[in-house]
């Protein structure tokens, strides 16, 4: 998967968006700001993450992180995928079931049928 833009600008429009906020966005402005981005590969998250980690955001760094993996495991590529999905699997984190539905709907190929059944988890089906 190419990244068309750099972890250094996915990081400063994050810290641009969020830097002041006082409790964590929601799942919708964290989406308005990263979607542009979209598809981010796994290496570059990871990039993305230290950076804002060294400039003292490690809570904006734990809010976006469901955002890419909610992502990664529709639109990601490689062998870590396999891995956060049956992470995703056995462990369902709401935070991530949070932004499902709009990488889902952004999908450009197939997605994995494993991931598209997360849509009828009891969560999402109180939303």
């Amino acid at each position: 998967m190419e990244t068309p833009h750099s972890a250094e600008q996915i990081a400063a429009r994050l810290t641009d968006a969020f830097e002041q906020a006082e409790q964590r966005p929601t799942p919708q402005e964290i989406e308005q700001v990263l979607r542009p981005f979209a598809p981010v590969s796994y290496e570059v998250e990871e990039q993305v993450k230290s950076l804002l980690y060294r400039k003292k955001q490690s809570s904006l760094a734990t809010w976006v992180g469901s955002w890419f993996e909610a992502n990664d495991v529709v639109l990601g590529e490689g062998d870590h995928v396999e891995r956060r999905i049956k992470f995703l699997l056995r462990d369902t984190c709401t935070c991530v079931l949070d932004h499902l539905p709009a990488a889902i709907g952004h999908a450009k190929r197939s997605v994995d049928p494993r991931i598209l059944a997360l849509l009828n988890h009891p969560y999402l089906q109180k939303k």
